[in-house]
């Protein structure tokens, strides 16, 4: 989390509109997620990748190692859609085939293997939209697209406190461990047991505490007020916003000719 935030206060595109490089992301977001053509996710993906690090100059060692995590997780999901288990004796298009136990066979279609790279790469494709986006867009610029949105103000000083809280955590954590491992509070497993039941237990009464205090400071300035504070640090370009037409164009030319 920590790296994000700092790649997106420290790019080369970081000065640029955030609505631009919402309609970038965002455009190419939904075609992915309506076409659910696998050139156009490819596409889209080796895109968002070149932007990201050539574009943005985003280190490509940290882009890919973000990119492995959420792989972990669309894995796991697209199992149950891959594989399937039928009677024995069932007449199946198995690609893939497993021998019966106690009268039952688990197997994988043609259909299902297709449908299941389809939805990989069309996820994986949108999860690198969303990356662009977060990786070139500081929290500063998102508020300021979900105020020209016309999204309420509550929510986006919800969305505010949250993402504060985020590093509150990260930092209380992180304080709470090395105070309980320069105790040799994980020399062993039930002290490690015992340990992370307090680091929780603090953590959550920390937490708590600093949510309060900082529940007081929006109240007292009136919220957070984003909006006046970065709407005169940006610039609409025309030839960036023609850009971002051209290449979603280019991205829809492909679906369907392709």
């Amino acid at each position: 989390m920590r790296a994000i935030d700092y790649f997106a206060h420290h790019n080369r595109l970081a000065g640029w509109h955030p609505v631009e490089k919402a309609l970038f992301a965002f455009s190419h977001l939904f075609l992915v997620l309506f076409l659910k053509e696998m050139i156009v996710s490819i596409f889209v993906f080796l895109l968002m990748g070149m932007a990201a690090v050539l574009g943005a100059r985003v280190p490509w060692r940290c882009y890919v190692h973000l990119l492995s995590l959420p792989l972990v997780f669309l894995l796991m999901s697209i199992l149950p859609l891959l594989v399937s288990i039928a009677p024995s004796g069932t007449d199946t298009d198995a690609f893939i085939q497993s021998h019966d136990v106690l009268g039952w066979h688990a197997y994988i279609s043609s259909s299902a293997l297709k449908q299941a790279v389809v939805l990989c790469l069309s996820a994986y494709a949108a999860v690198s939209c969303m990356y662009f986006f977060i990786l070139t867009t500081p929290f500063q610029g998102i508020a300021l697209v979900l105020y020209t949105l016309r999204v309420p103000q509550v929510f986006v000083d919800l969305t505010a406190v949250t993402y504060r809280f985020i590093f509150v955590l990260i930092v209380k954590a992180e304080e709470t461990y090395k105070a309980q491992k320069s105790r040799a509070g994980y020399s062993g497993w039930r002290s490690s047991l015992h340990s992370l039941s307090s680091l929780t237990a603090n953590l959550f009464v920390q937490t708590m505490r600093e949510a309060r205090a900082v529940q007081m400071a929006v109240d007292a300035r009136g919220g957070a007020d984003v909006k006046r504070k970065g709407a005169s640090e940006y610039t609409l370009r025309p030839y960036a916003c023609g850009l971002v037409l051209v290449l979603f164009f280019l991205s829809c030319s492909i679906g369907l000719f392709f």
